[in-house]
């Protein structure tokens, strides 16, 4: 995917698509300006455009060694493309549920993911909705994990927390370089970085239970495998986040905490007041997020990965280390 500019990724669905659609290339979708995205775009063809944006994520740690600023410049840019694909997804939503007026953007959203069904029934247009929401619920995920990605060293996390210490006495290039990350990891949890990541990995959790809400009839293991790369990112972060916050526990009743209440990247301005600043602490659920109550929380997400295991062997494998080197199981 990242190397396929020039390549037609607008999928055509039936002869009434908006002959413009044709024309448009994935390099149109990663752009920083909204005005200058195309219109009619379906949900997948923005998934295309996250997966394309994997490869610069990837790389941006190296880059961040070479030449800082630049580092940062793209960090920002790359930001600023993922809240755009959310943006995206939500005038999606937006637009499904509008009245339909013949040839509009929402009569292209609705006969795209019409289907094959022989007949219309009176509740043919929830059907077409539903059918949505299960893609978008699908995309939600991905666009998380690059987040958490984008904000936080994942690899350099799980070295540190998921595999032993060194236990030479005398200093040696491998302790050496373990004490580096230690520190560089406790300067990411105080910046905004860190908590960036720390709030993407718990909206990983709300998209993992709006995929199971959105389709009752659907198991576990039927989901996208990405939502478990997610998830076990995200409880990788959430961790390593909580250890090193702060060495008061934010759980008295009478520390200020900003309340995390959705899987949209639209925060409420609390908690982007939070990310941006600090102090204070954040809470999920009514509870707040601290070193008192993180193992409880994630052994739900240890479980959820566990049931996923016997489908995605990697989400059963990282279970299994969390709960090793976390929760004692």
């Amino acid at each position: 995917m990242w190397n396929s500019y020039g390549i037609m990724v607008f999928f055509d669905r039936s002869r009434s698509e908006p002959w413009s659609r044709g024309n448009y290339k994935m390099s149109r979708l990663n752009v920083r300006n909204p005005e200058e995205v195309p219109s009619g775009i379906l949900p997948e063809d923005i998934q295309l455009c996250l997966l394309g944006m994997w490869n610069d994520i990837r790389s941006l740690k190296k880059e961040s060694t070479l030449n800082r600023d630049m580092a940062m410049l793209k960090k920002a840019d790359l930001s600023q493309q993922l809240y755009l694909a959310l943006e995206q997804l939500e005038t999606i939503v937006a637009e499904s549920r509008k009245p339909l007026v013949a040839g509009g953007y929402t009569a292209t959203i609705l006969k795209s993911y019409l289907g094959c069904e022989p007949s219309r029934g009176p509740n043919w247009r929830q059907e077409v909705t539903n059918r949505l929401d299960l893609c978008i619920s699908n995309i939600r995920p991905l666009l998380l994990l690059l987040t958490i990605h984008l904000h936080a060293d994942v690899h350099t996390l799980r070295e540190i927390y998921l595999s032993p210490a060194p236990l030479q006495m005398e200093p040696t290039p491998a302790s050496q370089t373990w004490q580096q990350n230690v520190l560089k990891v406790q300067e990411w949890a105080l910046s905004a970085d860190g908590r960036t990541a720390a709030i993407a990995s718990l909206q990983t959790w709300f998209a993992y239970e709006s995929s199971l809400l959105i389709n009752p009839g659907q198991s576990a293991h039927a989901l996208d495998p990405i939502v478990y790369l997610a998830l076990s990112a995200a409880a990788m972060v959430l961790w390593a986040w909580t250890m090193n916050d702060a060495e008061v526990c934010v759980c008295h009743p009478t520390t200020p905490k900003a309340e995390v209440t959705s899987s949209s990247m639209h925060l409420q301005p609390d908690v982007q007041n939070w990310i941006r600043g600090g102090g204070g602490g954040i809470s999920f659920l009514g509870q707040p997020v601290c070193k008192c109550t993180v193992a409880q929380r994630l052994s739900a997400w240890t479980e959820a990965l566990a049931k996923a295991g016997r489908t995605w062997e990697r989400a059963g494998v990282d279970a299994n280390m969390f709960r090793c080197s976390w929760l004692g199981t």
